[in-house]
C-alpha cells in the first residue's frame, strides 16, 4: 500500500494527514493521540476510526496542524 497524503483547510488553519501501513499509531504534531486533551476532543477524532474498525489498526496516521488552536 502506498502512503496517502491529504490536506484540509479552515480559515487560516491547515491540516495535513499521511496514512501509511503500520500498527495503528495516530500522532498529531508528533504527539501520540492518547496524550491529546480534552478527552472529548480525542473521542471525536477517534470516532471515524471506530467506524472503519479493523482497517484503522493496520495503518499509521501522522497529522500536522498549523494555525488555529491545536489543543495540545
Amino acid at each position: 500500500m502506498k502512503p496517502i497524503q491529504v490536506t484540509g483547510k479552515r480559515k487560516r488553519a491547515v491540516a495535513r494527514a499521511t496514512l501509511k501501513p503500520g500498527k495503528g499509531i495516530i500522532r498529531i504534531n508528533q504527539f501520540n493521540i492518547n496524550l491529546y486533551k480534552p478527552d472529548m476532543a480525542r473521542m471525536r477524532i477517534e470516532e471515524p476510526l471506530a467506524i472503519v474498525g479493523d482497517v484503522a489498526s493496520k495503518v499509521d496516521i501522522d497529522i500536522r496542524v498549523n494555525g488555529g488552536i491545536s489543543g495540545i
